[in-house]
């Protein structure tokens, strides 16, 4: 699978999903509960720049993702240098140090990438400043969302707090069998959200 291109489709779904067609016209959800009626010659302006920082965010994960490589065979190399010098304690603490690197710069860009995305959708609420809101009863039956994708984002947040527990808490020899086929199972629901969260996906484009 593409991963770049997984990345690009969900997020650009998301960004698709604030401007829903209705029986009253074209709409644009700012995420406060209120619709707003907007002309359709004006949506492909904001989306294009929504797009735009999108694309940007992923060309950076592609790279964050080369540099994870490169840093784990550095990581790797400095490890075997280590160990040959007989300073084996300081390969854990270099491959700690390298991934954590590669981790804390990957959340702060995405957060970083979440205010973007924020600041674009306020942009073009502020553009809208005079349009008067649809009532919030009748906003709410034409507002968008992905139940898969809210949760998948639940399911892989709990199994990673599950991991990092078990991680902590089990000793390393008292890792049973059972276990591992418990965390296949939930990669592979993790992995049927994500295919149920791009058929949705699909399907309200397909709608529009």
């Amino acid at each position: 699978m593409d991963r770049a291109k997984a990345i690009r489709d969900s997020e650009r779904a998301g960004v698709e999903r604030w401007f829903p067609r209705s029986p009253l016209g074209q709409l644009f959800d700012p995420g406060d509960g209120r619709m707003l009626q907007v002309r359709d010659d004006s949506v492909p302006r904001w989306r294009d720049e929504a797009f735009a920082v999108i694309d940007d965010f992923v060309a950076f994960t592609e790279r964050l993702h080369f540099s994870g490589i490169a840093v784990v065979v550095a990581v790797a190399l400095a490890s075997f240098f280590a160990i040959s010098a007989h300073h084996g304690a300081w390969a854990g603490v270099a491959m700690g140090l390298g991934m954590a690197a590669v981790h804390i710069l990957g959340v702060l860009r995405h957060q970083q990438y979440k205010r973007d995305l924020a600041a674009v959708r306020a942009r073009i609420r502020s553009e809208l400043a005079i349009s008067t809101p649809l009532p919030a009863e009748l906003s709410a039956r034409f507002r968008q969302g992905n139940r898969w994708r809210t949760a998948l984002n639940w399911w892989v947040g709990g199994l990673v707090i599950a991991i990092g527990a078990v991680a902590h808490f089990l000793p390393p020899d008292g890792f049973p069998p059972l276990l591992m086929l418990t965390f296949l199972v939930c990669v592979g629901i993790a992995w049927m959200l994500f295919l149920l969260a791009q058929r949705e996906d699909r399907d309200q484009q397909a709608a529009r």
